[in-house]
C-alpha cells in the first residue's frame, strides 16, 4: 500500500495531465485511443477545436510546473505543494502559475468577450458531465471573478495549516 501511495504522490502531475487529455478528447468528440470508432457526423467546428486545444494547454500548465518541481526541483511528491511556507521556489512557481492563470482567465472573460466564447463553443465541456448544458454568461463571469480570490484564499489556508510531509 505504501508503494502505491508513493507512486501516486510522485506521479500525481502525470495523472492530472492524463485526465486533461481524456477530457479534451471527450469534449472534442474524439476517440480516447487510436482505432476506436467515432461519429464523424457530429464533428465539432475547427474553431471549437482551436479553443479546446488552448483550454487543454492552459489546463496542463500547472501540472507541468508541478512535474518540473518534482522531477527537477527537489519537491518529494505532491504533498510538498501543500507547504508553500517552506518557500521552495518550485512550489511558489506552482501557486504563481495558478494565480496568473486565474487572473488571465478573468481578464479574458471580462475584457475580451471570453464569457460569450466559452458559452458559444461550450468550452465547459472539458470539465462537465456529458449531456449537461453549459452555464450562462453571467455564471461564467461570476466564477471567473471569484477565481483569483479563491486561489489567494486557498494559498493562505494551505500555508497556515502546516501540513506534515509523509515519509
Amino acid at each position: 500500500m505504501n508503494l502505491l501511495f508513493d507512486l501516486i504522490g510522485r506521479n500525481f502531475w502525470l495523472i492530472c495531465i492524463a485526465i486533461t487529455f481524456v477530457n479534451y478528447r471527450k469534449a472534442a468528440g474524439m476517440p480516447l485511443w487510436p482505432g476506436a470508432g467515432v461519429d464523424r457526423s457530429a464533428a465539432p467546428s475547427p474553431r471549437r477545436i482551436v479553443y479546446l486545444r488552448r483550454a487543454a494547454f492552459v489546463g496542463v500548465l500547472p501540472w507541468l510546473v508541478m512535474g518540473w518541481g518534482i522531477v527537477v526541483g527537489g519537491v518529494p511528491n505532491v504533498w510538498g505543494f501543500f507547504r508553500p511556507q517552506d518557500r521552495n521556489p518550485y512550489v511558489l512557481a506552482w501557486f504563481a502559475t495558478l494565480f496568473a492563470l486565474a487572473i488571465a482567465n478573468a481578464l479574458w472573460v471580462f475584457l475580451a468577450g471570453g464569457a460569450r466564447t466559452i458559452r458559444e463553443y461550450d468550452l465547459t465541456a472539458l470539465t462537465r458531465k456529458s449531456g449537461g448544458k453549459p452555464p450562462s454568461e453571467t455564471w461564467i463571469k461570476v466564477i471567473s471573478a471569484i477565481g483569483p480570490f479563491w486561489i489567494l484564499g486557498w494559498t493562505y489556508l494551505v500555508s497556515t495549516m502546516n501540513a506534515p510531509m509523509p515519509r
